[in-house]
């Protein structure tokens, strides 16, 4: 090689070098891939890195949007940093939309986009729904279970069970709704026939339609036959007729009907019986070998395979062969005498040859005890009690005697006026925070001056003049009370007193509540109700710490909420403003301390909640009795809404792992009783549900990690 020619080799590579360690960094470069496993709401993108562009790339990913020429300021995913393919699955799409999708990297210099690229979501469809197990069958109830697989692509807005006697069962049949979103549900199915065959499915619907699971068959377990007694006529010395109607045969048939009869309440087939055939209808029996003037109880009865039902028990008294007396009222009671008679209605077949009446201060006086003698024969006769012991109570009754022995009437009982004052006890009103209005009314002064009268109050029940007292003047007739100096909130006894030389005399006991007064741990002020027996805060509960001080947990994140287990509160969507209208949300963690509500209140039981919804007419109206009427806070129709017990339920909504939901459509309320069965299990606990589309009332385990309102009731 020539000198020249070497030269001239190494001079162009010194140059190349050189050019490439000057090279400039650029943007780094996406190449977009295909789209696939596209559904309803996601679909999937490939997507690669082919040149970082001289730097690192710090990014990368996927980016998407319903317009043009998306970039990383709208809906992005991203997929790791550096070269190379990778793939992501972009979810919560909407159904039937067209997308626009790009891939994209990212370094120092800038981001990089591939080529654009478009695809559209499927259509919508009905959810996929799946018909589970079904248990404890009873003669009238069954529990079932479904769960919603899929929702479709539209919001499951209701879903549960329907039933019929029908072999294709529709929510147009019976059903019972469970809520909505998907997932798995269970719930109980009641008001069945005993000894009768159903079908039933699991339903969901969305915006596109209703979609059922399979259908499943099963029977309600028979029962012993349903039948009522007649009345008892043609009664005798020694025989009676009686009989019954069977309406139900309980599933199987009647094997054996009759009636049975006892000088003991309750008679039952081991007793005395007649045997009138088989299966179902009416039937007529004579009773026959009775003893006379014997008190019997007789009912129908009726056997199938499972047993023997009864109907209702009557009693009768057969004829006598002593006298048929009836004791008349009691009139004319003073503090030593009394008036009462009789009527003589049958002599036995003997002349009557004495008869009046009988009294003691013990059941089923004799002519042993004292009497009056008021001739002979039958027919009504008065006689006059004399001697009696004022404040006394007795057992008086009208008799007859002829040869064969003595008759006596039913026994009447009263009790002769005392000789301290009677007092009745006027309704306690105008109730406020301090104060309350009562009175009484003295109806007789036992004999002597009445020298003092008014009211009587404490916390304890009957409170006598040895307590807080108003003092109202002298005599007999009416007078009004103010009572002072009560504390807020607090529950009070009262009655009105008199007072004589004798001695005092007191009427009825009232119980009231003043109004207020009721703060938790951070100052929240709450009003009070009297319901029936039990003592409620008039709205839901708002506490921030426990009564003991501890804070509770303020959990907003939802995926954080749902894992908890320990207790916390929030408000709906995180606001302070709904909250301080509808209270919060508590886990029933924070319930199970035992520290939730204030000092001397409590979260009611399962039991507790009962006992009000029984007080106000059974599950299936107590609802509207519960809930504020209106639309302020409910949607409407806001079904039966009365209020009527003051308890002002508003539908503060619930919150699960996925968020907030139904607030203005329901409400739940924790109660303090956790979930224990062999179906649910036990992290659940029982609630409270109200509908606004409902009048009824719905008693549901919840998962205890849920966020539900709580109500307080006094301990």
């Amino acid at each position: 090689m020539k000198k020249s020619t070497f030269f001239s080799v190494l001079a162009c590579t010194l140059y190349v070098l050189v050019s490439s360690c000057n090279e400039k960094p650029m943007l780094p470069q996406a190449s977009t891939g295909d789209i696939s496993e596209i559904t309803q709401t996601s679909a999937n993108c490939n997507a690669e890195v082919v040149s970082q562009g001289g730097e690192q790339v710090l990014e990368r990913g996927i980016c998407w949007s319903t317009q043009d020429n998306p970039g990383t300021a709208d809906n992005k995913l991203s997929e790791g940093a550096g070269p190379g393919t990778f793939s992501c699955t972009i979810t919560g799409l909407n159904p039937r939309t067209t997308y626009y999708v790009r891939a994209y990297a990212l370094n120092n210099l800038g981001t990089g986009y591939g080529a654009l690229k478009t695809f559209k979501t499927l259509n919508a469809v009905i959810p996929e729904v799946s018909t589970g197990e079904f248990g404890l069958i009873t003669t009238t109830s069954v529990i079932c279970e479904g769960e919603v697989s899929s929702d479709g692509g539209y919001p499951v807005l209701d879903k549960g069970i329907c039933w019929s006697t029908q072999q294709t069962p529709t929510t147009g049949d019976s059903l019972r709704s469970t809520g909505s979103g998907t997932g798995s549900f269970i719930t109980e199915i009641n008001g069945l026939i005993p000894g009768s065959s159903y079908y039933m499915r699991a339903y969901a619907t969305n915006s596109v339609g209703t979609a059922y699971g399979e259908i499943v068959n099963f029977e309600t377990k028979d029962t012993i036959p349903v039948l009522s007694t007649a009345e008892v006529c043609e009664i005798r010395l020694n025989t009676a007729l009686c009989g019954g109607e069977i309406s139900f045969d309980g599933g199987d048939s009647i094997s054996a009907r009759g009636v049975c009869w006892s000088t003991a309440e309750n008679p039952t087939i081991a007793d005395s019986i007649t045997t009138e055939g088989t299966g179902t209808g009416s039937f007529v029996s004579q009773l026959e070998g009775l003893t006379p003037g014997t008190s019997y109880y007789v009912r129908a009865y009726a056997t199938n395979s499972v047993g023997t039902g009864y109907g209702d028990v009557r009693m009768f008294q057969t004829e006598n062969d002593i006298p048929a007396v009836n004791t008349t009222e009691v009139t004319e009671i003073t503090l030593k005498t009394a008036l009462c008679g009789g009527e003589i209605s049958f002599d036995g077949g003997a002349e009557v040859t004495a008869r009046g009446v009988c009294w003691s201060t013990a059941e089923n006086s004799t002519i042993a005890d004292s009497k009056t003698t008021d001739g002979s024969g039958t027919g009504s006769f008065v006689s006059q009690l004399e001697g009696l012991t004022p404040g006394t109570s007795y057992y008086v009754r009208a008799y007859a005697t002829n040869s064969a022995g003595t008759g006596y009437g039913d026994v009447r009982m009263f009790q002769t006026e005392n000789d301290i004052p009677a007092v009745n006890t006027d309704e306690v009103t105008e109730i406020t925070l301090n104060t309350a209005l009562c009175g009484g009314e003295i109806s007789f002064d036992g004999g002597a001056e009445v020298t003092a009268r008014g009211v009587c109050w404490s916390t304890a029940e009957n409170p006598t003049i040895a307590d807080s007292i108003t003092t109202e003047g002298t005599g007999t007739g009416s007078f009004v009370s103010q009572l002072e100096g009560l504390t807020p909130g607090t529950s009070y006894y009262v009655r009105a007193y008199a007072t004589n030389s004798v001695g005092t005399g007191y009427g009825d006991v009232r119980m009231f509540t003043t109004e207020g007064g009721l703060r938790d741990i951070d100052g929240n002020e709450y009003g009070v109700i009297c319901i029936g027996t039990q003592i409620w805060m008039d709205s839901n509960l708002k506490v921030s710490h426990y009564n003991n001080g501890a804070g509770i947990s303020n959990v907003t994140e939802n995926s954080a909420w749902w894992t908890l287990n320990t207790g916390a509160l929030c408000n709906y969507d995180n606001s302070e403003s709904i909250a301080a209208v509808y209270g919060r949300l508590y886990n029933w963690h924070a319930v199970n301390t035992g520290k939730l509500c204030p000092e001397g209140w409590h979260v009611p039981s399962k039991e507790e909640w009962t006992t009000l919804i029984d007080y106000l007419g059974g599950e299936e109206i107590a609802g509207g009795k519960l809930k504020e009427s209106g639309f302020n806070h409910w949607l409407s129709p806001n079904e039966g809404a009365s209020n009527e017990s003051n308890f002002t339920a508003l539908p503060g909504g619930i919150r699960d792992g996925k968020g907030f939901h139904n607030l203005g459509e329901r409400t739940w309320f924790w109660t303090s009783t956790e979930t224990n069965s062999l179906i649910v299990p036990n992290n659940h606990a029982e609630s409270v549900l109200l509908f606004y589309n409902e009048i009824y009332v719905m008693n549901m385990n919840r998962n205890k990690p849920y966020g539900i309102a709580v109500r307080c009731i006094k301990d």
